[in-house]
Order: C-alpha cells, then sequence, then structure tokens
C-alpha cells in the first residue's frame, strides 16, 4: 500500500506542468518515427500546457516525409494534423517557437489567418527555410503577410527569416 502511494504521488507531482516548461520534446523525431497523430497526442498532454520553447523543426515538410526510415507522401490528412499542431502551439504561454524547414507556403495557401496569428503572438519565432524552393509568390505572400499584420501590439521581436526568398517582397513593407 505505501509503495502505491509513494508512486502516485511521484506521479502526481512529475505531472505538474511548470516542471515541464522548458523540456525540449522531440518533435520531429516523434513525427518521422511515429506521425503527426502522436505528435499532437503528446503535445496535447497536461503535462506540457506550459511549455515555453517549442522545436517544430522539420515536422511538416513538402509533399514527403520520413516515417521509420521510409520515404512516404504526404497525405490530405497531414495539412490537418499539421493545423492542429499549429492550434494547440497557439494555445501555450510559448516565449520560442522553431517553424524551420517546414512547408508553410502550403499551410498559408489554405489558412493565412492561422500562422500570422501564431508568429505575432509568440516573443521569437524561427523561420529558416520555410520559403525556399517553393513557388516564390506563396512564399513572399505569406512573409509579406505577417509583416503586415505587424502592429505595437504584436508580440513578436525576432524572427529568423534565414534562407527565404526575401528578393519577392513588395518593397513596401
Amino acid at each position: 500500500f505505501t509503495s502505491t502511494l509513494v508512486c502516485r504521488m511521484f506521479r502526481d507531482n512529475a505531472s505538474v506542468p511548470v516542471l515541464w516548461k522548458r523540456f525540449p520534446i522531440p518533435a520531429m523525431e516523434i513525427s518521422q518515427d511515429d506521425g503527426l497523430d502522436r505528435l499532437l497526442s503528446v503535445l496535447k498532454l497536461p503535462r506540457f500546457r506550459k511549455i515555453q520553447h517549442l522545436d517544430l523543426d522539420s515536422v511538416y515538410m513538402t509533399t514527403m516525409k520520413v516515417i521509420k526510415g521510409k520515404l512516404r507522401l504526404n497525405s490530405p490528412d497531414d495539412l490537418t494534423k499539421f493545423l492542429e499542431i499549429l492550434d494547440v502551439a497557439s494555445k501555450l504561454p510559448l516565449t520560442w517557437l522553431n517553424l524551420s524547414y517546414n512547408h508553410l507556403p502550403s499551410v498559408f495557401v489554405s489558412f493565412p489567418e492561422i500562422l500570422s496569428r501564431l508568429i505575432l503572438n509568440i516573443p521569437h519565432v524561427d523561420l529558416f527555410a520555410t520559403c525556399r524552393g517553393h513557388v516564390y509568390r506563396d512564399s513572399s505572400d505569406f512573409i509579406g503577410d505577417f509583416l503586415d499584420n505587424f502592429t505595437e501590439a504584436s508580440v513578436l521581436h525576432t524572427v529568423d527569416l534565414g534562407d527565404c526568398a526575401l528578393d519577392t517582397l513588395p518593397t513596401n513593407l
């Protein structure tokens, strides 16, 4: 009985969200090994509701993905799952979000408001190489949209646009 009580107390204490606020969730590994469904379920765990840093680098890449070491085509359901992941991320108290190497112009074409709202409400966002090798118009529309919506009320302080196609942005931004 005592060991059960100790185990229960340890589990309860170890599940306190504040203890997990800086835990580095291995999102790329989870998504590549087990898929976006599993990553979504991990992000929804109550212990991660106070997480401040989220690295979603290479989670939703082009039209191909690697799962358990095999190259496969993304399904339309993958876009839906990625949007759900972004929705969960938008509800977290994030101070840093890494969306580098994701196929964000394809998300922007269908759901522009989701990305802009997410990016503008986090102090530091990495978007390295999110807009390279894609149709340049989609890239400049994506970057231009959130820059257009940037106001004094925006939380965003720093954005990394390294290796993005910036030469197609309008000059009036």
